[in-house]
């Protein structure tokens, strides 16, 4: 099984490390909502996993602000989805 990188960003985030962390991927990283993954306000937003593209490097000054989780991306070779209910498992 292949596993993934990952870098939090928690206290005193440095974008630097942010950009290094995405070269290392070779661009292929993707950023996690740490938390809920909800923005509450006038009209509530939800934060999905994304992929992390050229374009985005210019706002990684955004970093300072909160914690981030980046995750380096591995395509998808399936979907298996688990349920585990006490030592009895269901998959589809």
């Amino acid at each position: 099984m292949q596993t993934r990188n990952v870098l939090i960003l928690t206290q005193l985030p440095d974008p630097r490390v942010a950009r290094t962390f995405y070269e290392t991927c070779q661009g292929q990283v993707v950023l996690k909502a740490v938390s809920r993954g909800a923005i509450e306000g006038e009209k509530r937003r939800f934060i999905y996993t994304s992929q992390v593209q050229p374009e985005h490097l210019a706002a990684l000054e955004g970093v300072r602000v909160t914690a981030h989780l980046f995750q380096e991306y591995l395509p998808k070779r399936f979907d298996l989805r688990v349920v585990v209910i006490g030592r009895i498992s269901f998959s589809t």
